[in-house]
């Protein structure tokens, strides 16, 4: 297969930030497919945490607790997640925090 053949699921996730003792979660998620010169946005959410957004990450995203209060919750998007990335080769902008989420 071409490269100009191959389609790409990129992805991307915000955090929450992790504290002492804590675990880090998704607050966010992004994938966009490229498939040749075509660009086209698969998924964008907030996600809803079960621990606050510390104080470091929303100096980095600007993500509030707030802003995530009413949005699905991670297990509920895996649907959606896993139908873009189907069939696709995965990029990813941090790759350690997107395979840990993954």
């Amino acid at each position: 297969m071409r490269i100009g053949e191959t389609r790409f699921a990129a992805i991307d996730f915000e955090s929450a930030g992790s504290s002492p003792g804590g675990t880090d979660e998704p607050v966010q998620i992004a994938i966009v497919h490229l498939a040749g010169a075509a660009i086209s946005e698969g998924l964008c959410s907030y996600v809803k945490a079960e621990s606050e957004v510390t104080w470091a990450a929303r100096k980095v995203h600007g993500i509030t607790d707030s802003m995530i209060k009413d949005a699905p919750r991670f297990l509920d998007l895996w649907p959606r997640i896993k139908s873009d990335m189907e069939g696709c080769w995965i990029v990813a902008h941090g790759a350690a925090t997107e395979k840990r989420f993954l």
